[in-house]
């Protein structure tokens, strides 16, 4: 998928997608509509890379028939989420992108949401990590942002630096990633979040919450048998 907004007198900010994917078919497709649509600043591109990780239901031929753009990865069904990011990361960076914007596949963004991280990151020139808080389909709690103290930042009008913070909805520009690297393949599944949030951390890099409610995202009653 590319979304492109041209002006050959600025230029363009370039950002990756990264998500993974496994058997949740409609809610791919779903997210990936939501960021069809996002109404991005000027100058501003992105490419979406999605590991497939041994889908049997038909997500990534749906996803290749209506996102032909979309970069897809094939796993094996063993990656898991945090293998499954470090795979699509490593096919992204070699495009060297100014951005690289983690994304859950239940996670729907809303139509300002890029735009908001950009101008977050923005005041931090580019040298922090953006979190986007979600709130679940009532519209009445922040279900995933970042932590602090072990405790979910729900409050987007005061301290929003957290020391770790949930997966769904994070932008990482170049700057951090040229000093933190992508996640750690040693975690299988999760805490692979949490990991690169604290190592930020412990480097100085400060891990900020949009103070935009960035998507929708109804938190799991159970954890699914396949993660």
């Amino acid at each position: 998928m590319k979304i492109i907004m041209r002006n050959e007198s600025n230029p363009e900010k370039e950002i990756a997608i990264l998500l993974t994917v496994h058997n949740r078919k409609d809610k791919t497709l779903s997210c990936l509509r939501a960021l069809k649509v996002q109404k991005l600043p000027e100058h501003c591109k992105i490419d979406v890379f999605m590991t497939d990780d041994g889908c049997t239901d038909g997500t990534p031929e749906a996803v290749a028939s209506e996102f032909p753009d979309v970069n897809i990865i094939k796993g094996d069904g063993n990656l898991f989420w945090n293998r499954g990011m470090y795979a699509a990361w490593t096919e992204a960076e070699k495009n060297d992108f100014d951005y690289y914007l983690w994304l859950n596949d239940d996670t729907f963004l809303l139509d300002m949401c890029i735009n908001n991280l950009l101008r977050e990151s923005a005041l931090y020139n580019d040298n922090a990590i953006i979190i986007g808080a979600t709130i679940n389909s009532a519209g009445d709690r922040i279900t995933y942002s970042g932590w602090r103290n072990n405790k979910i930042i729900d409050s987007l009008t005061n301290n929003r630096e957290a020391n770790c913070f949930n997966g769904n909805i994070v932008l990482i520009p170049q700057n951090v990633f040229a000093q933190l690297g992508k996640n750690d393949p040693y975690f299988r599944h999760a805490l692979g979040d949490f990991d690169y949030g604290l190592r930020a951390t412990e480097l100085g890099i400060k891990n900020i919450v949009c103070p935009d409610i960035c998507g929708i995202c109804d938190e799991h009653a159970t954890i699914p048998k396949w993660m």
